[in-house]
């Protein structure tokens, strides 16, 4: 569930590139200048990333850590996951935040 705290800073962002793809959709249509639409267009990209990012990070990071936390409490050494919970374990702070959904599975499938 995405909490309160992300909607609140994710809907403007979202509501802000959506208005610029707008405005291009709209400017496309005149026959407008391409420099003009080229600059909303990037600005609307970075705000989607902006939003990727916050959504990973909020999200996904801290379901990953709950997982793992979880798994590192219910094998207590001889569950036969060990080498799969150490090596999350080891390399959750620097994963990158892009590959944190498919960390995710493989925590996971600990359980």
């Amino acid at each position: 569930m995405i909490s309160t705290d992300l909607l609140n800073e994710f809907k403007p962002a979202l509501a802000t590139a959506i208005g610029q793809l707008q405005s291009v959709l709209r400017s496309a249509k005149e026959s407008s200048d391409p420099e003009a639409e080229l600059l909303q267009l990037k600005a609307a990209q970075a705000l989607l990333s902006k939003s990727v990012l916050l959504l990973l990070d909020d999200v996904y990071r801290k379901a990953m850590a709950e997982k793992i936390s979880f798994a590192l409490q219910n094998c207590p050494g001889s569950c036969g996951q060990e080498e799969l919970i150490e090596r999350l374990r080891s390399m959750f702070p620097n994963i990158p935040l892009d590959e944190v959904p498919r960390r995710l599975k493989e925590a996971e499938a600990v359980e």
